[in-house]
């Protein structure tokens, strides 16, 4: 039976890094259209598992996709995507001053969707934005999954194999420090690859930024799922869970990226 789990939770992964891979590589535009669908399905699973009603969920997902549309349309038309950032929180605002609720939930409603918002939506729109016009975008993009994928893997392995103090007890139980320390190493051994190939010394913060925000980004959505009681974001990856669950390190680790290069490089 453990060994029928590894294999579907292998298959899973193997699918899911096969379609981040092909979208990278493929065009801007396909990568573009594979993280507005990462994004829009995350925000299902964060609206469904906070126990937002489901007309709620409804209408709200009908705003977010107009929302990624003018953000496409602008996108391959050239102009300023950022427009697509804002009209959502907008339109949906608008539309809750109407609604029947009382004032309260009215404010309770609109704090859970914007907190949603800001925590799912603006990384992924930063993940668009760094790719196309970062001069660079292409192998950022690139290096941050393989730093991701080979921290979260190799963070396990030492954790499971090796590990005796606890990382977070209060949140997850599983992590340890020793699995975070060989996450960082394994990141800083993968950045110094990257300078190798691309030869830029910004790839050994990068690896330190993935190893640090990749981890912190894991326990927050534990926290967060801690809080409403429920185990996985979804069931959609075999042996993974759902699409937060998949992605909330990279959820954390691009707004701190692209700040770094805002601010040094």
């Amino acid at each position: 039976m453990m060994k029928t789990d590894w294999l579907i939770r292998l298959c899973s992964g193997v699918v899911y890094i096969g379609l981040v891979l092909y979208a990278i590589f493929a065009s801007s535009i396909i990568f573009h259209i594979l993280m507005i669908i990462f994004s829009t399905l995350c925000l299902w699973e964060f609206f469904v598992f906070s126990k937002m009603q489901a007309i709620l969920i409804k209408k709200i997902m009908v705003f977010v996709a107009l929302s990624m549309l003018v953000e496409l349309i602008n996108r391959i038309r050239g102009s300023d995507p950022t427009v697509g950032l804002i009209i959502f929180p907008i339109m949906y605002f608008t539309s809750e001053l109407f609604s029947k609720a009382i004032p309260i939930e009215k404010v309770q409603q609109l704090s859970q969707v914007f907190f949603g918002w800001i925590y799912i939506g603006v990384p992924f729109f930063l993940a668009r934005h760094l790719y196309a016009f970062h001069d660079q975008g292409k192998n950022l993009i690139i290096g941050l999954f393989i730093l991701i994928w080979v921290n979260d893997t190799l963070a396990y392995l030492v954790g499971h194999w090796w590990g005796k103090k606890k990382l977070a007890p209060s949140v997850s139980p599983k992590k340890t420090v020793e699995g975070f320390l060989g996450g960082l190493f394994s990141c800083l051994v993968c950045s110094l690859i990257f300078y190798k190939i691309w030869g830029e010394w910004y790839w050994f913060m990068i690896g330190l930024i993935v190893a640090v925000f990749g981890t912190l980004g894991d326990l927050v959505e534990s926290v967060i799922k801690r809080a409403y009681g429920v185990t996985n974001s979804g069931k959609f990856f075999p042996g993974h869970g759902g699409f937060l669950d998949r992605l909330d390190s990279f959820i954390f680790v691009i707004p701190m990226v692209v700040s770094y290069f805002v601010l040094f490089v």
